[in-house]
């Protein structure tokens, strides 16, 4: 047109070797970057995980899952169910094996409340003669057992609630440490002791900021997490045994707050939802007492909303973390990629069973064979561009490698109907001549397993051109 102005430039989005793989339909690009210092903003695309065969075993047909956790000898799977009267309730084991059905532990267990509030650990305790143990907390209780001969203790708190239940356990330094419902202190046991009896070495902390209440304690590698209301503390060992535990010399508390019912470990990370004081929401890990943000916060909308729950599942030889709520998302903690699941079924924990992997769902539970579905292709929705006025877009390339064959054909499509197909290079996929486009709802799907690193643009700016937003 007559009066315009052209300036050829470039556009990078870094993806940070994503794959597109069997199992995934999709990946939301995290912290995107233009390199030409334009701006785009993340948009998230749905993930299916693959399809279940419901594993019907004895006493569980009309069973929800309250809460799965595995043990860490990696060769049993616990279950935590409602009684069939609602005032008690079971725990399961499933042992590593194809055919042996669950087991109820012993007989139910009183609830002392009906929010669950499910945590555990692995401890030292004398009654079990210096075997570990794993302490189990669920609604308002407290449990010990041992995984070699399963004996069970129900350790009394009632002691030192002060009417308050038990909401939260965990073992650091051959200690019991335990938080209760809306207090601002967290009480440890003595050493090794099945009890928090002031006469045996027991004892209590408050957290560091006023009216702030101590929700739940976690260890974090050799350091301990007590999570509250408002902040996240790290304590290391001190050398006074009438305060065992002291603020971590090179950084002692973050200003975040987790919610509590989607914190997880998985291989020795803490994983959860966090939010900052800005009221801005983060997926966040904790390793060793240190902390990083896993989005950023143009995803932070996302993650509005109440959650409800956390799990884990391994798919296709890889990790997931699993936050539920009115939206429900996924961690791939290998890539630190963000993903929104859509998918019937909540996934608690899983069991890896010979020639099969055993999932612990709210419903029941699930079998799938590792790797064996065929594939499905893989789809990003890509962030809006803009570009500070109308382009004209010359030519988008998908850079990375293909793991098996290259003979691939990938599929690029927008709004109005746009949609252009080409065939694979040693590179990867170059499509060509999008004319003027906002670049909005793009999706780029694959045909074979492809790892991408980066995405190119090549454009031309219209420098009289109309401005727009992003979208």
């Amino acid at each position: 047109m007559p009066g315009w102005g052209a300036a050829d430039m470039q556009a990078a989005v870094e993806i940070e070797g994503n794959l597109l793989n069997s199992g995934i339909n999709g990946v939301l690009l995290r912290n995107c970057s233009m390199a030409s210092g334009e701006t785009a903003a993340s948009q998230n695309y749905i993930q299916n995980f693959r399809k279940n065969r419901k594993v019907l075993f004895k006493n569980f047909e009309e069973k929800e899952i309250r809460a799965a956790f595995k043990s860490r000898m990696e060769d049993s799977l616990y279950a935590i169910t409602d009684s069939e009267d609602g005032d008690y309730f079971d725990i399961w084991i499933k042992i590593q094996g194809n055919l042996e059905p669950y087991k109820p532990f012993k007989e139910p267990i009183k609830k002392v409340h009906d929010e669950i509030r499910f945590s555990c650990d692995y401890a030292k305790i004398n009654i079990f003669h210096g075997m570990d143990c794993i302490l189990v907390c669920a609604f308002g209780v407290l449990i010990a057992f041992s995984e070699y001969d399963y004996k069970m203790e129900i350790i009394d708190t009632n002691g030192i609630s002060k009417g308050k239940y038990i909401t939260g356990i965990c073992a650091f330094a051959n200690r019991m440490v335990a938080t209760f419902k809306n207090e601002d202190e967290y009480l440890y046991s003595g050493i090794a002791q099945p009890n928090f009896d002031m006469a045996n070495g027991a004892g209590f902390m408050y957290s560091e900021y006023g009216n702030d209440m101590t929700q739940a304690v976690k260890r974090t590698g050799s350091r301990l997490a007590v999570f509250t209301t408002r902040t996240i503390e790290i304590k290391d060992l001190s050398q006074d045994p009438q305060m065992p535990f002291q603020g971590y010399l090179y950084q002692n508390n973050y200003d975040i707050g987790a919610i509590i019912e989607t914190i997880r470990e998985i291989d020795g990370v803490l994983y959860f939802v966090g939010e900052a004081m800005s009221g801005n929401r983060f997926i966040c890990s904790l390793s060793d007492g240190v902390l990083e943000k896993l989005t950023n916060e143009a995803q932070s909308k996302l993650l509005e909303g109440k959650f409800s729950k956390s799990g884990v599942l391994y798919e296709n030889g890889r990790v997931f973390y699993l936050a539920y709520g009115q939206h429900n998302f996924s961690i791939d903690v290998l890539s630190r990629s963000l993903f929104e699941v859509e998918n019937d079924l909540i996934f608690l924990d899983y069991l890896k069973m010979g020639s099969f992997i055993l999932r612990a769902c709210e419903s029941g539970f699930y079998s799938v064979e590792p790797g064996s579905d065929p594939y499905v292709a893989g789809k990003i929705r890509l962030p809006k561009y803009d570009f500070g006025s109308a382009a004209n877009i010359r030519k988008i390339s998908f850079v990375g490698e293909f793991l098996e064959s290259s003979k691939a054909v990938a599929t690029l499509t927008a709004e109005r109907g746009f949609a252009q197909k080409t065939e694979s290079h040693k590179r990867g996929f170059d499509f060509f001549l999008l004319g003027l486009q906002k670049l909005n709802d793009l999706e780029f799907s694959v045909s074979s397993n492809f790892r991408m690193t980066k995405i190119v643009i090549d454009y031309q700016r219209l420098e009289n051109g109309s401005f727009y937003g992003v979208g």
